[in-house]
């Protein structure tokens, strides 16, 4: 079953990497991704949703922003939140990682990256963050990726940073303040 639950997030994922398009550059603006998920973009975010999931991206000249949400990605969801009431906190932990971790293995995999990440809480929901390197989709040169991914009930969240040019004091401030405006209510 977990690689099935892999095999979708993976898919759903892609999808929406091929599918993005670029949006206009305009302000500040803080989204709410999904139930109370918010992100703070350096630009007016462009939105779409395909098959239910749902994608915002916004660029600035410094990189490429997105937070893509993939719903469904839990296989028979209702009865795994039911098998869930039995399990020890171990179990449960281990499946969450299990998944989360997947996911990252898939986002290097796909990209033929080696990278690093770390385990992450945002508020009740754990993640991971990601730094690797990758063709840019907007440049077709290969940057730096920043990707923090969660875990939302029944949702993985991925907020992403390409970088469209070299690594600058600016470019590193804003990608910050939009990796560090991830916030849970």
């Amino acid at each position: 079953m977990l690689k099935l639950v892999v095999k979708i997030i993976l898919n759903k994922f892609l999808l929406f990497l091929i599918l993005y398009s670029s949006s206009t550059v305009v302000a500040q603006n803080k989204k709410e991704v999904t139930d109370g998920i918010f992100v703070t973009f350096p630009s007016t975010p462009e939105y779409k949703a395909l098959q239910g999931n749902l994608t915002y991206s916004g660029k600035t000249e410094n990189a490429l922003y997105m937070a893509i949400v993939v719903k469904n990605v839990i296989p028979n969801y209702s009865e795994y939140v039911q098998a869930q009431k039995t399990w020890s906190e171990k179990e449960k932990q281990q499946i969450i990682d299990a998944l989360l971790d997947n996911a990252v293995r898939g986002k290097l995999d796909y990209t033929d990256s080696q990278g690093s990440s770390n385990k992450i809480k945002k508020g009740n929901y754990q993640g991971r963050t990601i730094q690797y390197q990758a063709i840019n989709p907007l440049t077709g040169n290969k940057g730096n990726v920043n990707s923090t991914i969660l875990l939302v009930r029944n949702s993985l969240v991925s907020f992403e940073v390409w970088n469209t040019k070299e690594e600058s004091s600016s470019a590193s401030k804003e990608r910050e303040k939009f990796l560090n405006s991830i916030s849970t209510n």
